[in-house]
């Protein structure tokens, strides 16, 4: 699908599934009232009989609550700093039934960073824009607002929605309340009511002087529209009031689908940053956020090249990162290293203090890894002979994690320092690494009071990892596992 829109839309520069910087507000759900006003509501609503009908009794919240804050203005300008922002391919917050992008959020807002790199602007002519979104939306190019459609004008404050659907994009022809994702049975005057929710900027064009050399930066404002009072008040087929808005609330905020194109550039004036071009050829170093799943399909967006490591922590503690290798030829030799930091005065922690460890795929095939061989469940600090090609990409992917513990006599202030992968045949790519540590002394984690519940189960060491039960290994696996436990201050055995 992507090569024809490609094919339909020549200089395609961004598409909906590149690496974009994506960061989400969560909020309080907003309704329209019959009366007009909006009201804040709770995320769950009980549920009444009426008949034979089950409804939704509206309970109100006492104020609209929004987290984390919005970014600052600054965040529509290239040269704004989203490395804090998660790094992900669209479509965002909407996909088809069942899967993790359909699943309900109350997200009021939505914001969207996707770059590309302009070598010659007198030579790119005008951009055309199209994109299909649930909501309204903002765009906005170097920080010029090129377009806005379903929004107010100016600047919006937290609590800003988009307008309103109509009735019919929440309540069926038979006056019952629509699920989440249409079933394969729906007949077409129920696909129309689904068809309203998606919204459409087509044809957009973006004049060329916004263009600049170098980086370029397209950033989304998508704002959530409320949902009607109705909603909750019209008779649903769904059993139980928990689960009635996961199963019937759908994002009234998402961007479907996207294509930057610009159709009069010569060869070589763009470069662009589309999932068509997907991971770029050769051997790629990256830093991946801890809570994101490194995949045969990670890359690194080529527009982010050289942005250091950013960390914090403070005095007797441990600060982690994960950095990763990607290439699209397997990768032999793979080594990761890390130098000494300079901090204030020329205090010093020495690179002693990092462990350097290499992800591995621990789990036996089974059910619940669902046969993926990306799935990467353990660490070891013995590097990989080889990262071979995974065939379904193909690329080999390799995670590296760090943990430095930090000295208990650490001088507060900001430290430096850098990584360094290196892998046979393939020059090393070192990465700057920018610590900061607070003047806060952790106390030892022996002291910690926790309540984590965390019992160590020695038959589950033995079976994922093949050892004999009681076996000089067991003991061995046993002891690292206590060791590992013993770090977050677990107290139980």
């Amino acid at each position: 699908a992507v090569a024809a829109d490609a094919a339909k839309a020549p200089g395609l520069l961004l598409d909906t599934g590149c690496l974009w910087r994506c960061y989400m507000v969560r909020g309080t759900e907003i309704v329209r009232a019959d009366g007009g006003e909006l009201v804040p509501v709770h995320y769950e609503q009980p549920m009444e009989k009426a008949g034979k009908e089950r409804r939704m009794r509206l309970r109100h919240h006492p104020e609209a609550r929004f987290w984390p804050a919005a970014p600052a203005a600054a965040w529509r300008q290239p040269d704004f700093d989203d490395s804090g922002w998660g790094a992900l391919r669209g479509p965002f917050l909407v996909g088809p039934r069942k899967s993790d992008a359909s699943i309900y959020r109350s997200v009021p807002v939505l914001y969207l960073r996707g770059k590309f790199q302009v070598k010659d602007p007198a030579q790119a002519g005008d951009l055309t824009l199209d994109l299909a979104f649930h909501g309204g939306v903002a765009v906005y190019l170097n920080g010029s607002e090129v377009a806005r459609k379903h929004l107010p004008a100016g600047d919006l404050a937290v609590d800003a929605v988009a307008e309103d659907y109509p009735i019919e994009a929440f309540i069926g022809p038979d006056g019952h309340v629509l699920v989440t994702v249409p079933d394969a049975k729906a007949d077409e005057s129920v696909l129309n009511c689904y068809r309203l929710r998606r919204r459409a900027l087509a044809g957009v064009r973006i004049p060329a002087r916004l263009l600049r050399q170098g980086l370029n930066v397209l950033a989304l404002e998508i704002r959530r529209a409320p949902l009607p009072e109705r909603f909750f008040t019209a008779p649903n087929r769904n059993s139980g009031g928990g689960y009635f808005i996961r199963q019937c609330g759908w994002p009234r905020v998402a961007l479907a689908e996207l294509r930057l194109a610009a159709p009069g550039a010569p060869a070589g004036a763009l470069i662009p940053n589309i999932a068509l071009s997907g991971r770029p050829a050769g051997f790629q170093v990256w830093r991946q956020p801890l809570a994101q799943e490194v995949t045969s399909e990670s890359y690194a967006d080529p527009c982010e090249a050289g942005r250091p490591v950013r960390l914090a922590g403070a005095r007797n503690g441990q600060v982690s990162w994960q950095m990763a290798a990607g290439c699209t030829e397997p990768i032999l030799g793979l080594t990761a290293s890390c130098s000494d930091f300079v901090g204030p005065g020329g205090a010093t922690i020495p690179s002693a203090a990092v462990a350097v460890r290499y992800a591995v795929d621990a789990h036996p095939r089974s059910h619940y890894t669902q046969g993926r061989p990306e799935r990467f469940a353990a660490l070891s600090e013995a590097a990989p002979a080889a990262v071979p090609l995974e065939p379904r990409t193909p690329a080999a992917v390799q995670p590296v994690w760090f943990t430095l513990s930090t000295p208990r006599t650490a001088v507060p202030g900001d430290y430096r320092g850098s990584v360094t992968l290196r892998a046979t045949g393939r020059p090393p790519v070192s990465t700057s690494v920018e610590l900061r540590i607070v003047d806060w002394q952790l106390p030892d984690a022996r002291d910690f009071f926790t309540v984590l519940g965390m019992i160590q189960s020695p038959e589950s060491v033995a079976r994922l990892y093949g050892a004999e039960l009681w076996s000089q290994r067991h003991w061995q696996l046993m002891e690292e596992s206590f060791k590992r436990m013993g770090e977050l201050g677990v107290k139980e055995v």
